[in-house]
């Protein structure tokens, strides 16, 4: 939620924030009204009792910021998030036929303006991802390995150790996942299942750099080492303001 009035940074009070000396937002109305964009700053009406008809300020609700650390400390990082590019300007979501097109794209304009200022007064960056944008593979690879981020597989961690030093072994033979797995549960009895978990999980942990961008990955087919590690790829969408 982002604050319609003067208020703390995000960081503030954050146990790994320590002394840091940190800015304060000073809240999309005022920030709407140096914009001249306060006719799009939403409000909340109601009626009262006796029929007289208030308003108030509402806020605008923004994507994710994201908390980060780096080796100067704690940062954020603002992420604004739309399925295609062309909605950061047209929306998509409350639109209708009787919707005025042009009031609603001068509206979603203002409000990411606003978004962007009020953040970068306190030196937090907004990046805007495109959904469509992304490598529909790396998508696909990273949705199959999120699947099994809450999943328990109860391993000791040398059993653990023992599954993943098999399967970065197959990678570098370019053997199957399921190949590797088969004979880890023949010689440890390590059930496939406890394996499919460690491997999941150690794709996104980074203990598995398989190929995310060129191929979709199948259990039975080879695995393919990593050409492009995707935080470099990506480094730009959270790297500390300057």
């Amino acid at each position: 939620m982002l604050p319609n009035v003067a208020a703390a940074h995000p960081l503030e009070g954050h146990s790994l924030a320590g002394p840091m000396e940190l800015k304060r937002f000073r809240g999309t109305l005022a920030v709407a009204a140096e914009m001249h964009h306060m006719i799009h700053h939403p409000v909340v009406r109601w009626t009262t009792d006796e029929r007289e008809n208030r308003e108030v300020p509402a806020c605008w609700i923004g994507d994710f910021l994201s908390f980060l650390e780096d080796q100067q400390g704690i940062y954020c990082v603002n992420f604004n998030v739309k399925q295609t590019r062309e909605e950061f300007t047209v929306p998509a979501v409350g639109v209708t036929v009787k919707t005025n097109m042009k009031r609603a794209i001068t509206r979603e304009t203002a409000r990411h303006e606003v978004e962007k200022q009020v953040y970068a007064d306190v030196g937090i960056q907004t990046v805007e991802v495109a959904a469509d944008e992304l490598p529909r593979i790396l998508v696909a690879n990273l949705r199959w390995a999120q699947n099994w981020q809450r999943r328990k597989h109860g391993l000791s961690s040398e059993q653990q150790q023992i599954v993943l030093d098999a399967l970065n072994d197959g990678l570098d033979r370019y053997a199957s996942a399921l190949e590797v797995m088969a004979s880890v549960e023949a010689c440890h009895g390590i059930p496939l299942y406890q394996q499919k978990i460690v491997l999941g999980q150690g794709v996104l942990s980074r203990k598995v750099r398989l190929d995310l961008f060129e191929c979709h990955f199948f259990l039975d087919k080879p695995m393919q080492p990593e050409q492009q590690d995707v935080l470099a790829v990506f480094e730009n969408w959270f790297r500390r303001p300057t």
